[in-house]
């Protein structure tokens, strides 16, 4: 899903874990070589190279991150606080995954299902932009 490793770089950046970017302009240089000799238990991209054990998958390299970093907060600091954050993040990623659609899309308005684009979407945006605004930072937020 395009626009993962964003994520991931904001996160890594907040909890001030260090990592190299590699970006490949060519796709036969991941496909065809690195994948294949990749480490990783599913090598995929984003990766995070971290001594010898190579993290794969967007919401292990967050985790990662917070973890490694101490800064278990942004997980949430109660049970029902992690509970809503995973609520949150949930929220965003099924609005961020129609939108993407629509945004790779050759006919936008036709990927997207009206009533989704009529009462999902600006729902959904409402009730991600609310809590955001009034709690405490957590890792939903580098998801939006």
């Amino acid at each position: 899903i395009r626009g993962r490793a964003e994520q991931c770089r904001l996160v890594l950046e907040y909890t001030n874990i260090p990592y190299t970017q590699k970006f490949y302009d060519d796709p036969r240089e991941w496909f065809g070589y690195e994948k294949q000799e990749s480490k990783a238990a599913f090598p995929n991209l984003p990766y995070l190279i971290i001594g010898g054990d190579v993290i794969t998958q967007s919401e292990a390299i967050m985790h990662f991150a917070i973890s490694s970093s101490g800064m278990l907060e942004l997980l949430g600091k109660t049970f029902m606080d992690k509970v809503h954050v995973e609520q949150l993040k949930s929220v965003i990623m099924d609005t961020h995954e129609e939108i993407s659609k629509a945004a790779f899309d050759k006919n936008p308005r036709e990927s997207i299902p009206k009533a989704y684009q009529e009462k999902v979407i600006p729902l959904s945006l409402i009730h991600i932009s609310e809590p955001t605004r009034q709690a405490e930072i957590s890792y939903a937020v580098f998801c939006l």
